[in-house]
């Protein structure tokens, strides 16, 4: 299954925690390394919504796909961190959505140092789930891996009461996948640095 979720800021992310971490410097969607946070990491306020001027208008193509709806479930906040939409990366996801995703959304948070959380939420038909969720989380547990030495476990946990699939890379970034609202909503969390935003903001999920 092609990796329409291959986030922008997640790939910046990738790049910046390489670099800190001593890895190869080079990002697996072939962006020049860069330690600069994303687009909204490291804010003040909670917004969920860019300012006018930061991004260009959305194609027709973003608009029929993003449904910034969903990411109402998301805290508004982890730790003094601001949870923000990761329009870049919808952006990115809408140039190549997958056939069987019908709505789509991302966000981002960081403190602007060493700790930032990337998440992708994605509906799907409840029946294409099974079929899915296994192939979505293997090209996003590759990608989000790639430019730091790999995947190194793959195991299930428990966050704030919530059974988790967790992927550990070999830098140790953390990938936390869940499925919710029956089965349709699929959401998926990148999560670097020691404070791990990724698990805070699994905690702080508002279903």
């Amino acid at each position: 299954m092609r990796g329409g979720w291959y986030l922008g800021s997640l790939a910046v992310a990738i790049v910046a925690i390489a670099l800190v971490a001593g890895g190869c410097g080079t990002s697996p969607w072939g962006a020049p390394p860069s330690s600069a946070p994303p687009t909204g990491a490291g804010s003040s306020g909670p917004s969920r919504t860019p300012e006018p001027t930061a991004s260009p208008e959305p194609t027709p193509t973003l608009a029929a796909m993003v449904d910034r709806s969903l990411l109402a479930i998301l805290p508004e906040q982890v730790a003094t961190s601001a949870v923000e939409e990761d329009v870049d990366g919808e952006r990115e996801f809408a140039a190549d959505p997958g056939a069987a995703v019908r709505r789509y959304a991302a966000a981002v948070v960081g403190d602007a140092g060493e700790n930032i959380a990337s998440a992708s939420l994605a509906i799907v038909d409840a029946a294409d789930m099974g079929t899915l969720f296994p192939a979505w989380r293997a090209d996003y547990d590759d990608a989000a891996c790639a430019a730091t030495g790999g995947v190194d476990d793959v195991s299930m946990t428990e966050i704030g009461g919530r059974e988790v699939d967790m992927t550990t890379c070999v830098s140790g970034i953390r990938i936390y996948h869940l499925r919710l609202r029956d089965g349709t909503l699929v959401l998926s969390i990148t999560s670097i640095g020691p404070a791990d935003y990724g698990a805070q903001l699994v905690e702080g999920l508002r279903e």
